[in-house]
């Protein structure tokens, strides 16, 4: 019946018989690829020229890198990666800040209609920098207006070879936006999405108690419940979130489609970005203005491991 069907009956299912052997095997039953030379050298973990490595550049139109990060895809695997953009002095702050709405006299809290839809583009200077967990971990040297447009170019390291590089190009950057990278190394882990969840779910209750707080009078409380959030942490928690959910649903689909197609997929490694749009309005070719129309996800290409089953005659 229908209430009884699963999803193994309809795609098709194979059981492994479980073995338990008493004594462990004396060689492996794989065929042997390579070998160190020296039989006798354990390691602890793999030769840097055997890790994957992850980088990605940021250029202006021009070609000139502005902005370059480079580290293995092992120190990098669940980890909130976010591409933000810091005032380049004290007095571009100030001048956001001068756009930010001020607390109500009464207390009460901050409406989204308040907060300003656009800025003066050509008047903020802005540096780009990406964080690893909150912390920056690259940042460049230059100062760039706010709504110029940059190029990007991201990838891994072939495999077993640190000096190959898969590297693909986008034109999704614009000076002011705020940017996850999400990794996905061979796949999402069901372990780093619950963590995800969680931290989530404590900013929920952050912003609810000083929201508690603020309708109190008690904006001392206030600040000091929001002291250690930051607008990085915020913005970069919820655009990974989607990042590694898409990232998540992809490999679900390919695993229940893969004994349709007859092939076995394995997920390679793959990233991509998902911006909070900024959108420069032009006036004599200078940012004159900046808005902020929505999001945007831009996935670069996938390469998974793709094997047909062979099937014997």
């Amino acid at each position: 019946s229908a209430a009884t069907t699963t999803v193994g009956d309809v795609i098709g299912k194979t059981i492994i018989p479980e073995q338990r052997p008493s004594l462990l095997a004396a060689s492996s039953a794989y065929r042997l690829v390579s070998q160190s030379s020296s039989q006798s050298t354990s390691l602890a973990q793999l030769p840097s020229h055997l890790q994957p490595q992850f980088q990605y550049t940021l250029y202006d139109t021009w070609g000139n890198s502005v902005l370059h990060y480079q580290a293995p895809v092992t120190q990098l695997a669940g980890q909130r990666i976010t591409l933000s953009y810091t005032p380049a002095t004290q007095a571009d702050a100030d001048l956001i800040a001068s756009y930010l709405p001020k607390p109500h006299a009464d207390g009460s809290p901050i409406q989204p209609s308040e907060l300003p839809t656009s800025l003066p583009g050509y008047l903020i200077q802005l540096k780009p920098q990406i964080n690893v967990n909150g912390q920056a971990v690259a940042t460049a040297s230059q100062s760039l207006a706010m709504g110029t447009e940059l190029l990007g170019q991201g990838g891994f390291t072939q495999p077993g070879d640190t000096n190959q590089w898969d590297l693909s190009q986008d034109k999704s950057h614009t000076v002011g936006q705020a940017t996850a990278i999400g990794i996905s190394p061979g796949g999402i882990s069901a372990a780093q999405l619950t963590q995800l969840k969680e931290r989530l779910s404590q900013t929920q209750s952050t912003l609810q108690a000083a929201q508690q707080a603020q309708a109190n009078n008690n904006s001392a409380q206030a600040q000091q419940i929001l002291q250690n959030l930051t607008g990085e942490q915020l913005s970069g928690d919820l655009l990974t979130a989607t990042l590694w959910s898409w990232f998540a649903a992809t490999e679900s689909h390919q695993r229940l489609s893969q004994n349709t197609a007859g092939v076995i997929s394995h997920p390679g490694l793959s990233y991509g970005l998902f911006h909070a749009v900024v959108q420069p309005i032009y006036s004599f070719g200078i940012a004159r203005q900046v808005k902020f129309p929505g999001v945007n996800i831009d996935i670069a290409p996938m390469r998974p491991f793709v094997e047909v089953k062979r099937c014997a005659i």
